[in-house]
């Protein structure tokens, strides 16, 4: 019930779970973890960790992401967080519509989640745009006149001569400041 009620509490803050199928107090983690839907929390793409074998395409159909086996190696572990990342990447990339922001610096390019980029904005003086996420600042030489087409039909909205925010990463607008999801800015 510890699983069921920490999933329910976090609801929105957790992406994935790593689950035992034994979660010692004589109930199944797996069991646990398809009970979730029925208590409001979509069901998260989670890694079963197992002494026993169930068979890995049942556990697939439920969102069971990879079975790691009992006793595990540090390696097989880091695979399976692997293949749970990708995943993770592969669903947000269909979410955001198969569309991913170039960012280029003149050295290499970068191809950052839709909805990961709060806004980009142009540096006037030294005619780069600095492209702004939850965690990070990019720098691009790519120009708002490029992005403009591209990103607009995706919920991007260019708020002047200078900026285009991303509409769906906003939080709240009043007269003088936006605030974005998830974000002190």
């Amino acid at each position: 019930h510890e699983l069921l009620n920490h999933a329910i509490e976090l609801t929105g803050e957790i992406d994935a779970l790593i689950l035992d199928i034994e979660l010692g107090d004589g109930s199944s983690g797996l069991d646990t973890y398809i009970r979730l839907p029925y208590r409001g929390v979509d069901l998260l793409p989670a890694i079963l960790v197992t002494g026993a074998n169930p068979e890995a395409p049942d556990t697939y159909d439920v969102g069971i992401i990879d079975v790691v086996s009992k006793p595990y190696t540090f390696d097989r572990m880091v695979k399976a967080i692997t293949k749970l990342e990708q995943h993770l990447n592969y669903s947000q990339y269909i979410q955001d519509g198969g569309v991913m922001v170039p960012v280029y610096d003149s050295t290499s390019i970068i191809q950052l989640p839709l909805s990961e980029v709060f806004y980009i904005q142009a540096d006037k003086g030294n005619k780069r745009n600095f492209v702004k996420t939850r965690d990070s600042e990019y720098v691009s030489i790519i120009t708002l006149k490029v992005y403009d087409p591209f990103l607009l039909p995706h919920n991007f909205y260019r708020l002047n001569r200078h900026t285009i925010i991303n509409l769906k990463s906003v939080k709240d607008i009043n007269k003088e400041h936006i605030t974005f999801k998830g974000s002190d800015i």
